[in-house]
């Protein structure tokens, strides 16, 4: 069996997919997108700089342009491979496309959900596949306007503030699991507690190995290890930790019905 992950960026997928890897037998579903698209991209740059299409030196070329190239390619191959990949798994869930494929009676789903006031702060501070750049405070961020990728598959490109980044994607979550009993919701918080408990689900669906082997180091290039993540989700105070004034921020621009369907009501 088949198995694809969802989770919006910074709530824990890395950690989840070799987790999934190490400990059973489903065929994690993976993309070739980014290895195609950095191969396209440098024939691109190479033309533009060997022909001389944009009379700017390399160098500019390859700060400014290269990754606007290697985005929009990105977005191409996102889009070419989804009958067997079923998109980014940062993407809301288009489950209507995702149940008219073949795969789909071949694949279990899981989607992974992290608490939105420590999804934002860690948005905040890594805010990768973003536009524009984030140059700002916390506050300034929750109220700033993002532009999407399309591979996001958002209905609109330009996302209100970042917090409706995890009111879409968490509400296509739980819009897929009322679909299809090939789902399965699970929380970050829950993951790192407690592995066992996502192993119990999992042996619904799949082979898992009596003996779980837990990664231990991080998947972000940091020093932190398993037992450090698992001391922060279990210690995290959101109120506390990011000042009432960007807890209040956040919990104003959470849609009210979706955050009622989690832990974080």
């Amino acid at each position: 069996m088949y198995c694809k992950i969802f989770g919006e960026r910074n709530t824990g997928t890395n950690f989840l997919t070799r987790f999934i890897r190490l400990n059973t037998d489903l065929e994690y579903i993976d993309s070739q997108s980014i290895r195609k698209s950095v191969q396209k991209r440098d024939a691109i740059i190479r033309n533009c700089i060997q022909e001389n299409l944009i009379p700017v030196a390399a160098p500019i070329i390859n700060q400014y342009l290269a990754p606007l190239v290697l985005d929009r390619l990105i977005d191409e191959q996102r889009e070419d491979e989804f009958e067997t990949t079923f998109g980014w798994k940062h993407a809301r869930v288009l489950k209507d496309r995702i149940m008219k494929s073949p795969r789909y009676s071949d694949t279990l789903f899981v989607c992974l959900i992290r608490n939105p006031w420590r999804f934002i702060s860690a948005l905040h501070k890594r805010p990768y596949n973003l536009f524009p750049k984030v140059k700002c405070t916390l506050e300034q961020f929750i109220t700033m306007p993002c532009l999407a990728n399309q591979r996001d598959a958002l209905d609109d490109l330009l996302v209100i503030n970042p917090v409706d980044f995890w009111n879409q994607k968490v509400n296509s979550y739980f819009s897929f699991a009322d679909a299809s009993n090939q789902v399965l919701i699970i929380y970050y918080e829950q993951l790192v507690a407690d592995p066992e408990l996502f192993t119990d689900q999992l042996r619904t669906f799949c082979s898992v190995s009596d003996k779980l082997v837990i990664p231990s180091n991080s998947t972000k290039g940091d020093p932190q290890t398993f037992d450090d993540y698992r001391r922060e989700a279990q210690n995290y105070d959101a109120r506390k930790i990011l000042g009432d004034r960007a807890y209040t921020m956040i919990q104003e621009r959470l849609d009210n019905k979706v955050l009622a369907k989690t832990l974080y009501s």
